[in-house]
């Protein structure tokens, strides 16, 4: 509709996930180097959550489009399924004949499949998308199929993509074999400020735009970020609707007042309410000690969500680390593979120095957090002194409301 309006070639944020649309942030770009980790040395298990609209669809779709015919894949995007349809649908993805078998027969068949692929040296995987719907029994014939392996590695890569309740899913006692087999676990978080505009800008590129703050401008640009959290499906949503609204006002580019339009409107169908969070802060009442037991809460899951950010980038690093020195992504053969780049070498280095540096980061800030956490709990003990020391018109003492003011000073 406003394509031609804006001199684009195509609609720059449509909701179907485009592979040719991909932009690898940060966060892409590792989840890439762990699949192609996990798929190169065949690891078993390999597991990709996020939340919705993080980009895991599109990510596997690039994975996809990049392997090479060497590799026999089959796909399962339908996961609401009992365990037997599941296992007729994978056939049918690699196009196995099922009809008149047994399940015992069925799994044979699978298994004969993949001794034939091992013999001319293909590698197979399974992807299956929305696994976070997956029944626990479908879980487990998941399991089954993987049984088969050589001394050395798997004859079947799988890869499970899901919403963080797989996660959840996957730590239930019944499935603590398959637990056992998940060598690669990556989480996909949403985008940082200046990777959502460097997001925009490359769609907006993609799609033919020659100058894309003549498009969408700047300021703009960052009140999108400031709605969306840096969610790609929520950009492209917000994105998609201001430049309808610029171009019904006949503006370029579209301004930060189109982007307000939308939200103040409910357009996009409220989907800015996923993304903002209020602040904490502004929030806390200072008065009978709610507003310590709100920050100390407030604090500890802070706490809790930084010291699982340096776990999970520990792993990253371990990770990269295993790809630098395996080549995996460069130095050596391997299965059949040409060297990597000089270049290429370089990119995954500076990735691993990101990584470091923001291990680094955070560990200073969990031990800040630490800290203050130690502190709220003490004044937490105070609050029964600062409640007695109030007058009788019910206010705080104006030496304890500086202390409570203090203490939020953060």
């Amino acid at each position: 509709m406003y394509e031609e309006f804006f001199g684009l070639r195509d609609k720059p944020f449509s909701l179907p996930p485009d592979p040719n649309y991909l932009y690898l942030s940060r966060q892409h770009r590792l989840a890439m180097v762990h699949l192609t980790y996990g798929l190169d040395n065949k690891t078993g298990f390999i597991v990709v959550t996020g939340e919705i609209g993080t980009g895991k669809t599109l990510l596997i779709k690039r994975l996809i489009q990049g392997l090479t015919k060497k590799n026999v894949v089959a796909t399962v995007f339908n996961t609401t399924v009992g365990p037997e349809e599941f296992l007729e649908m994978v056939m049918d993805d690699f196009e196995i004949p099922h009809q008149g078998l047994s399940h015992a027969q069925k799994i044979e068949r699978i298994h004969e499949f993949l001794i034939n692929c091992y013999a001319r040296h293909q590698n197979c995987i399974l992807i299956v998308d929305e696994a976070q719907n997956l029944g626990i029994d479908t879980l487990e014939e998941i399991r089954l199929i993987s049984n088969l392996q050589t001394e050395k590695e798997f004859l079947l890569s799988i890869v499970l993509v899901g919403q963080p309740d797989l996660k959840r899913k996957l730590l239930d006692p019944r499935l603590s074999q398959l637990a056992q087999r998940i060598s690669v676990h990556f989480h996909l978080d949403p985008m940082s400020k200046a990777e959502t505009k460097a997001y925009i800008l490359h769609r907006l590129q993609k799609a033919g735009a020659d100058d894309p703050q003549k498009v969408l401008a700047a300021e703009a640009m960052e009140l999108v970020y400031h709605y969306t959290k840096g969610v790609p499906r929520l950009i492209n949503l917000l994105c998609d609707a201001a430049l309808v609204n610029a171009f019904a006002d006949q503006r370029r580019p579209a301004t930060r007042e189109h982007v307000e339009e939308v939200v103040k409107e409910g357009g996009g169908g409220g989907f800015w309410q996923l993304a903002v969070q209020a602040d904490g802060d502004e929030t806390m009442k200072l008065r009978d000690g709610e507003g310590i037991r709100g920050a100390d809460n407030h604090l500890e899951q802070r706490l809790e969500m930084v010291e699982k950010e340096v776990r999970e980038i520990s792993q990253n690093l371990i990770a990269l680390n295993k790809a630098l020195l395996e080549g995996v992504c460069g130095g050596q053969r391997r299965n059949g593979q040409e060297k990597r780049t000089a270049e290429e070498l370089n990119r995954l280095q500076n990735l691993l120095n990101e990584e470091r540096i923001k291990r680094e980061a955070l560990m200073k800030e969990r031990d800040t957090l630490r800290r203050q956490v130690e502190e709220l709990k003490y004044a937490l003990k105070k609050v029964g002194q600062i409640s007695d020391a109030k007058g009788e018109s019910g206010h705080s003492s104006p030496a304890n409301t500086g202390l409570l003011k203090k203490l939020f000073k953060r």
